[in-house]
């Protein structure tokens, strides 16, 4: 299979070694192309953040409220970061795009079914109430007593 690629055409300035001439990235037309891309990594990162924040907040009393469990819950997040950085590099240098929409549409499903399931074992309990003592309802947190 064989394929032709075309180059633009070459021009000299003033007898010196030729130069390509190509689409100018200061153009305006350059610019608004990327406005899309510029602010989708925007909002991603600034929600990515921002849940960051919440579940450190919602977690943080579960394992005590010392600076170093905010500190060590931070590093953890710092570091999945990090993960989803090097997950999107890998599938972007080994995959073509039609698979890499296969594979991350198959993780976000995956990830869907987790949160749903996860969903429904949460708002049932888990363990019965102990005999003779009745359900006292939720808590103010608006969770049951018995998990």
């Amino acid at each position: 299979m064989s394929s032709t690629v075309e180059t633009p055409p070459l021009s000299l300035h003033d007898g010196a070694a030729a130069v390509r001439s190509g689409p100018d990235p200061q153009s305006s037309d350059h610019r608004i192309g990327q406005l899309p891309f510029a602010v989708a990594i925007f909002l991603s990162a600034f929600l990515l953040f921002q849940v960051q924040l919440l579940l450190g907040k919602e977690i943080l009393p579960i394992f005590g409220g010392a600076p170093a469990v905010w500190t060590v819950c931070i590093l953890i997040f710092q570091l999945l970061f990090l993960a989803g950085y090097g997950y999107a590099h890998l599938l972007a240098i080994t995959l073509p795009v039609r698979k890499q929409v296969i594979v991350h549409g198959a993780l976000l499903g995956a990830s869907a079914i987790f949160l749903a399931v996860q969903g429904y074992m949460r708002s049932a309990p888990s363990v019965p109430a102990p005999a003779g003592v009745r359900n006292p309802g939720p808590t103010p947190h608006g969770r049951s007593r018995y998990f």
